[in-house]
């Protein structure tokens, strides 16, 4: 099954490569020095309507969950990227909790 975050806008699947990724420890290392995206992070006590945008100065992320999938994106593209997803918690430094979402290439890049 290929997991895909998908903007439906079609890739070739004639050309194909091998390439090294980072395996989920080295990809966590490379989130921790900036080389990433954090998409999503909002009060776990927030209503999930609110879009009000509130600064949060995170302390510590708790990981619940790391995904390999493949990001295409909104342009034509000719491949697919594998990314990695962390999902989990933060606690900020108010001391309240937060939901997280990260993104990583999961290609090494030379």
């Amino acid at each position: 099954e290929v997991n895909t975050l998908s903007t439906l806008t079609g890739f070739s699947t004639k050309k194909r490569g091998i390439y090294e990724i980072y395996n989920s420890s080295e990809a966590w290392d490379q989130l921790q020095k900036g080389n990433g995206s954090l998409t999503y992070l909002k009060k776990t006590d927030n209503d999930i309507l609110d879009f009000d945008y509130v600064p949060m100065n995170v302390s510590a992320y708790e990981i619940y969950s790391i995904s390999l999938k493949y990001y295409e994106s909104p342009a034509l593209q000719e491949y697919l990227e594998p990314i990695y997803v962390f999902t989990g918690g933060a606690i900020l430094k108010d001391n309240t909790k937060a939901d997280f979402v990260m993104y990583l290439p999961a290609i090494k890049r030379i």
